[in-house]
């Protein structure tokens, strides 16, 4: 296996409500290598949405560490792309302007970062689209830009929480087969929270299963299924075991 690139030690995460501590999160460790697919899936509630925005440095955990390359992560990092459920594209900017968001924002905007968005929206397939406006874009499109946004400046790392979960389920299959095209073009280390099992194992190298509330990493089942896959892996029996054996793991007795 491949050094790891990110890795969580003993992450511990409580809020405070108005009846008191909510423990979200209770000692989560695990490790990604670099390149890996993984998928995180739990019941509703149990912390995955929190585990990731810890693992992006956007939230702080009480314990415990996450690092990233080594380094203790303090704050969000330039290697760390984030793709939301909701692409949350600006309306008012065109998809070439909302790819090219982040490098504006980090003081460039010349011709070669033209050129490295317009190179991301061909590989997404939206060249062409590059002066069309998100309102213009079908839902599935609209999370293609968001995709080209997140990788173009370059993370090492794709944090996706629940990014096809508003779409239709033939849609949301045809995304599945995109996302698992632009990996196999960029390597990228990936972790994803999902609440679809199907799109979990058909996706990752690896199931990390949590816990309800307060989550931690109940089970890690490896996908030993050969890549690349298409849709038609669906009907095959190992592929119906890892998803009975996914299920059983949310859902046990």
């Amino acid at each position: 296996m491949a050094e790891p690139i990110l890795v969580a030690e003993g992450i511990d995460k409580t809020y405070q409500s108005r009846d008191g501590e909510l423990r979200a999160l209770r000692e989560i460790s695990f490790q990604v290598s670099t390149g890996e697919f993984v998928s995180l899936v739990g019941p509703s509630g149990c912390g995955k949405t929190t585990l990731l925005r810890i693992l992006g440095g956007l939230l702080e955990a009480e314990k415990g560490v996450v690092r990233i390359d080594g380094q203790v992560l303090t704050e969000p990092r330039q290697e760390i792309g984030f793709i939301f459920q909701n692409p949350t594209l600006m309306p008012w900017r065109t998809v070439l302007k909302n790819v090219t968001l982040p490098l504006e924002i980090r003081g460039a905007n010349g011709d070669a970062q033209k050129n490295r968005a317009l190179q991301l929206l061909d590989l997404v397939g939206l060249l062409g689209f590059e002066n069309s406006y998100p309102h213009e874009l079908s839902g599935g499109m609209q999370q293609r830009v968001a995709i080209a946004r997140a990788l173009v400046y370059e993370p090492s790392i794709l944090l996706m929480d629940e990014p096809f979960g508003s779409l239709d389920a033939i849609t949301r299959n045809q995304m599945n087969l995109e996302l698992l095209r632009i990996w196999r073009a960029t390597r990228k280390t990936i972790v994803m929270v999902t609440h679809t099992i199907q799109e979990a194992v058909f996706l990752a190298d690896r199931v990390l299963v949590m816990s309800a509330r307060p989550g931690h990493i109940r089970a890690t089942i490896p996908v030993d299924l050969p890549r690349p896959r298409d849709t038609d892996l669906f009907y095959n029996e190992e592929f119906a075991a890892l998803h009975h054996r996914v299920r059983a793991m949310i859902s046990p007795g």
